[in-house]
């Protein structure tokens, strides 16, 4: 991650700091905002040096009540939950902790959009409807699915979702230049895979 988007942060992993910090776990322990070296790259992203350790690169946001965000450190890529480094700037936007420049460390916050209508998914297969149900209209970033799942290939998720959302563009052009609309209820049963009209029964 040289240079660090809002999207790098966005579609990282949900970080409960809570969880850690009530279970002791190393990772917040070891966070260490008055000694670590940060340094601000972007809005959404940061250079953390802890004493201990190396140079790391870190992207997080904050989404109402909720952050999330990645590292590319080994403790983030192999363990579940937040690094140290996650957790430090947490810890430093909590206590108000400076950054290199003198300047209170600030993790910035996300503008939340209202979730749009459930596109009509019967055109996915199953992995595709699988992956974009869980990561686009769920909370569950791309990483830990992947790791939910077990691909072993990086971008097996990021293949799914391109494959989803280019064959949906589809179907809504080919959908708005036949005029039609798709009902709700037409809507609802895509979640779920089943591809049936208004008016049939299930089968």
């Amino acid at each position: 991650m040289s240079a660090v988007s809002q999207n790098d942060a966005e579609t990282g992993d949900l970080l409960n700091f809570g969880v850690l910090a009530r279970n002791g776990r190393s990772s917040w322990e070891r966070a260490d905002p008055q000694n670590a070296v940060i340094d601000p790259i972007s809005s959404y992203g940061f250079r953390v040096k802890l004493p201990d350790g190396d140079i790391h690169v870190v992207a997080i946001a904050k989404q109402r009540d909720r952050y999330v965000g990645r590292c590319d450190c080994k403790g983030f890529q192999f363990h579940e939950g937040a690094c140290a480094h996650l957790c430090t700037l947490r810890k430093a936007d909590f206590v108000g902790a400076k950054d290199i420049y003198g300047d209170p460390v600030k993790i910035a916050t996300t503008e939340v959009k209202e979730s749009p209508p459930t596109p009509d998914l019967s055109v996915l297969t199953r992995a595709e409807r699988n992956a974009y149900v869980a990561t686009r209209i769920g909370d569950v970033g791309v990483r830990e699915y992947q790791r939910e799942r077990g691909y072993s290939s990086p971008g097996t998720v990021s293949n799914l979702l391109s494959r989803a959302e280019r064959k949906l563009e589809e179907s809504q052009q080919e959908l708005v230049a036949d005029g039609g609309q798709i009902d709700q209820a037409t809507r609802s049963d895509a979640l779920h895979g089943d591809r049936r009209v208004p008016g049939e029964g299930r089968r």
